[in-house]
């Protein structure tokens, strides 16, 4: 059967966006290689930025720092 998914390696280049409106494709590797790879995109402020839950595209709303995560969608602890 497939492995579990264990840790998630998350990039983005860049790692910021300097205007409102932009926007930046995030990316993710899951680790151990082989397991299943299907993440959700989260954003903790939406004020701030937007992603795509399964794109992972981010879009800037206003300025600030915000962080995205990725989680895993076969170990809902796995981010």
């Amino acid at each position: 059967g497939q492995l579990e998914p264990a840790g998630i390696y998350v990039f983005a280049n860049p790692l910021a966006i300097s205007a409102n409106g932009a926007s930046l494709q995030a990316f993710s590797t899951i680790y151990p290689p082989g397991s299943d790879n299907t993440v959700t995109w989260s954003s903790n402020n939406t004020a701030i930025a937007t992603v795509g839950a399964s794109t992972g595209v981010i879009q800037a709303v206003n300025n600030g720092v915000v962080t995205i995560t990725a989680t895993s969608v076969k170990v809902s602890s796995v981010t």
